[in-house]
């Protein structure tokens, strides 16, 4: 692919950048990765709906340190510079995918720090699609037995 040589080879601008963020949120949301994000961001619910806000930067770190010898983490990976790059990059293309489908709002502070929250729709989101996707279609559970109650 063409932006993979550009990011590969060349010192690339930030219009370049833009345009490769713009391609790549038009794709289908990537279940595993949106399945990380929702899910960190869903870590200090309360039953009150009250949602912890991070910014990009949290979010990245606390997927990356755990999952960064993950080998399903690493099949989405493509290779055109350093992991925790790539990975940077994928986590902010993800967050854009999943403020468009409103799963999570961007808030900004006066003092430009831009933190995300988790919507009460992106958490029905993760609670139902993703983690039945996460369950039964992902490979990574495996579901040992049933147990039927009376």
């Amino acid at each position: 692919m063409i932006w993979e040589y550009i990011l590969r080879y060349m010192q690339p601008n930030i219009t370049e950048i833009q345009k490769f963020i713009a391609m790549q949120k038009k794709k289908p949301i990537n279940n595993f990765l949106s399945y990380l994000i929702l899910g960190k961001l869903n870590e200090g619910c309360s039953k009150y709906n009250c949602f912890i806000a991070k910014t990009h930067k949290d979010i990245f770190e606390d997927i990356f340190n755990i999952y960064k010898d993950d080998k399903d983490f690493n099949k989405f990976l493509s290779g055109w510079n350093t992991t925790e790059e790539e990975v940077r990059l994928l986590v902010r293309i993800e967050l854009y995918k999943l403020m468009d489908m409103q799963f999570v709002k961007e808030n900004k502070s006066h003092n430009k720090i831009i933190t995300y929250a988790l919507t009460k729709k992106g958490q029905y989101f993760l609670q139902t699609s993703l983690r039945r996707w996460f369950y039964f279609e992902s490979g990574r559970v495996e579901i040992e037995g049933v147990v039927y109650a009376n």
